[in-house]
């Protein structure tokens, strides 16, 4: 998870020069796997930050500030689901404990197919 990468990171002085030490600060991105719809348009921006996760088909940071804060930006808000958030260290390791948890106990796969019908409901499935 970032949250552990970042603090042994930081424990070696190796934390990028764009995040601050403040673990209080929303400077992190987190995707909330469980609303995203797979469309991809993220990944396709922040190439560098997200991921599509191969299980779910959800996107997913796999390098904090892998892109520069303007593209990172973008990508946010072209998410058609608004499932990306700005969220600060601290925040970041309470959500990644979470989703753990629902991917241990099967609730991510539930959570992902009603969220991915819902879309197709609307008419936001354009993955």
């Amino acid at each position: 998870d970032s949250h552990e990468l970042l603090s042994a990171d930081s424990t070696h002085g190796l934390l990028p020069s764009s995040l601050s030490r403040d673990s209080t600060l929303p400077q992190l991105t987190y995707v909330d796997e469980s609303r995203c719809i797979g469309c991809r348009y993220c990944a396709e921006i922040a190439r560098s930050t997200f991921r599509m996760e191969a299980e779910f088909g959800a996107a997913r940071v796999f390098q904090q500030s892998g892109d520069t804060a303007d593209v990172i930006a973008e990508a946010i808000d072209c998410c058609p689901v608004d499932c990306i958030h700005a969220v600060s260290f601290n925040e970041l390791e309470v959500l990644e404990r979470h989703r753990r948890g629902l991917l241990a106990g099967g609730g991510m796969a539930a959570a992902q197919g009603a969220g991915k019908l819902a879309a197709r409901a609307e008419g936001r499935d354009t993955a």
